[in-house]
């Protein structure tokens, strides 16, 4: 699907069975432990594509936090992992790193990088993380009330700049992105009758996106959030839909949530009068579906999309980049009637 159509993110909410035949079952209860539960949350900065000079990019992650949970595992049962990159990227100077913890026995880590420059390409500031990991044992809970964190991670970059072409005397700055977040977190949260639903959840804090130096801005309304539940019998998951403004060249903000469709397009944009660009920014929505289990579960490809094909009067392409900010996904599973911590 081009970048020009709103972009389907897949959603999945499950619902508990028939109601005609709940109508009859008694209500169910919490089950003791030890009790399978699961969830995973996952979480990505940006992920990039750039097309610039010698360099060919695609789907280059920036900024990466993973957590998962699951009571059933024979080791490791819950583990988070934050990294400044997703996967290495062949051809290229940049090294994986990052923080992971797992547990039991619970524990946290933390790392940091130093900027990083690739020139005309990439242009990295500081990306730093955080993870933790909690778990007792099969026949305890994690401590804390009401929510028991199982696994936390949270990844941070200072920013990021994507493809700088050479432009008159100077140079210009195809795509750039402020300060960002991601963090991706499971747990058990109490419902207040004994029972905990399993919880898992990603949050995104996103910084104004600027394209072509600062002629194109666009905002998003932090934080933006996506959240699974189950208590065993139904699953749910929610996103906060945040509000995305794009202003260009100073001229009135328009809100892509206004907008039938929710993309943005500007072709011919003249840019310091010696080249145009085309600008494509699209709000992604969801399409949501019921599954006959009670696991919630929710994958979005990205928060927002901004592509930007620029070219020199001459129509010499210098660049054509495509950015998909915060993918976020996240499921959880627990057993009919939810886990009893709430009761312990």
């Amino acid at each position: 699907m081009g970048y020009r159509a709103r972009i389907a993110a897949l959603l999945s909410l499950t619902t508990a069975s028939l109601y005609s035949v709940l109508l009859f079952q008694p209500p169910a209860q919490a089950d003791p432990l030890p009790a399978p539960y699961d969830g995973k949350a996952h979480g990505d900065i940006v992920s990039v594509d750039a097309d610039v000079a010698a360099f060919d990019l695609a789907k280059v992650v920036l900024g990466h936090a993973d957590a998962d949970a699951d009571s059933s595992a024979a080791s490791d049962n819950t583990n988070a992992t934050s990294r400044n990159l997703d996967v290495m990227v062949a051809g290229l100077p940049l090294a994986i790193e990052g923080a992971e913890s797992h547990a039991p026995v619970s524990e946290s880590d933390t790392f940091s990088t130093i900027p990083l420059a690739i020139p005309g390409l990439l242009s990295l500031g500081v990306l730093n993380g955080a993870t933790a990991a909690n778990y007792v044992s099969g026949t305890a809970c994690a401590p804390g009330t009401p929510e028991r964190v199982l696994s936390r991670s949270s990844t941070n970059l200072i920013s990021a700049t994507v493809a700088e072409v050479p432009l008159g005397l100077g140079s210009l700055a195809v795509a750039q992105v402020g300060a960002s977040s991601t963090t991706a977190t499971t747990k058990l949260v109490d419902d207040g009758t004994g029972a905990s639903s399993m919880v898992s959840e990603t949050t995104s804090e996103i910084g104004d996106i600027r394209l072509l130096g600062n002629l194109v801005t666009v905002h998003v309304a932090d934080p933006v959030v996506l959240s699974t539940k189950s208590d065993g019998a139904t699953g749910v998951a929610t996103y906060s839909d945040p509000t995305v403004t794009v202003t260009v060249a100073g001229q009135p903000a328009v809100t892509l949530n206004d907008i039938d469709g929710g993309t943005f397009t500007t072709n011919g944009l003249n840019v310091l009068g010696l080249a145009t660009a085309d600008v494509t920014i699209s709000l992604v929505d969801f399409v949501g579906d019921t599954t006959p289990d009670a696991t919630g579960a929710a994958s979005l490809d990205a928060v927002v999309t901004a592509n930007v094909n620029l070219s020199l009067l001459t129509a010499v392409e210098l660049a054509d980049v495509t950015l998909r900010v915060s993918p976020m996904s996240a499921t959880a599973t627990a057993p009919a009637g939810g886990v009893e911590c709430g009761a312990l």
